[in-house]
């Protein structure tokens, strides 16, 4: 009698990890090679002037809520991130910046490969003013 609630209990943990099994995903995915719209956006970026702005205030805060894959130039030196408002689950803001095995032109990187460890995306903000009295009323 024991074996065969066993063997019951068994065939229910087994039937419920296969209903849940096909939604249950991580928040990583790549879903398809390269983003070719990053591709035209990069060239425009480069083209454009890139001179470094005034410094950031504190506190500094982006929420990544613009109309473009590549993030704003007047917070951030660089196009290597992924601007999105869909890519993730329950962003934590309306935007987030993906920092991915992507290059800022939408191609895989040629360094990376399964089991490589490689550089790959970075995010650098425009210089910030750091010139703040010592006694923390910042915020």
């Amino acid at each position: 009698m024991k074996t065969k609630r066993t063997l019951a209990y068994q065939f229910i943990i087994i039937g419920v990890l296969a209903l849940f099994l096909p939604v249950i995903r991580a928040q990583e995915a790549i879903s398809y090679f390269g983003y070719p719209v990053l591709k035209e956006r990069s060239i425009e970026y480069s083209t454009q002037k890139k001179a470094l702005k005034s410094s950031l205030e504190l506190p500094f805060f982006d929420d990544f809520s613009g109309n473009s894959f590549l993030p704003n130039q007047d917070k951030w030196t660089d196009n290597y991130a992924f601007i999105s408002g869909m890519y993730p689950l329950n962003p934590p803001s309306i935007g987030v910046a993906t920092l991915d095995a992507i290059s800022n032109t939408g191609e895989f990187y040629s360094s990376a490969g399964y089991g490589n460890t490689f550089s790959a995306d970075t995010l650098t903000s425009q210089p910030i003013n750091l010139n703040y009295p010592g006694d923390n009323t910042i915020y």
